[in-house]
């Protein structure tokens, strides 16, 4: 199969829409009044194997990105697998609320 000059701009388009509206939401994320995030990675479902979303903590922290840092701590497991421009971990993306964890794979 073989995708037209246009197929390809509109995927392409379509996966910067994506990662845009990601990356707004990261943004978006602030600690509440007492300065803490609750973290939750949301579920999958692949290769015959599932979970659904978990909380992860809750840590004292400005930013997702810094909560995500310090669940990942000195494990040099979890740092190698977390993608920190994204905010995911093995593709599982990384939420501040359950409904939002919940939203793909329960």
């Amino acid at each position: 199969m073989t995708l037209s000059l246009t197929e390809v701009k509109i995927n392409d388009e379509a996966i910067q829409q994506a990662k845009n509206k990601r990356l707004a939401y990261i943004d978006s994320v602030k600690p509440d009044e007492n300065g803490m995030i609750s973290l939750w990675i949301e579920g999958y479902a692949c290769t015959g194997q599932s979970k659904e979303a978990q909380h992860e903590g809750t840590y004292k922290a400005e930013t997702l990105t810094d909560a995500v840092a310090q669940w990942a701590g000195s494990s040099v497991e979890k740092m190698n697998l977390v993608d920190f421009n994204m905010l995911t971990y093995w593709g599982c993306r990384f939420f501040d609320n359950e409904p939002d964890a919940r939203k793909l794979c329960g």
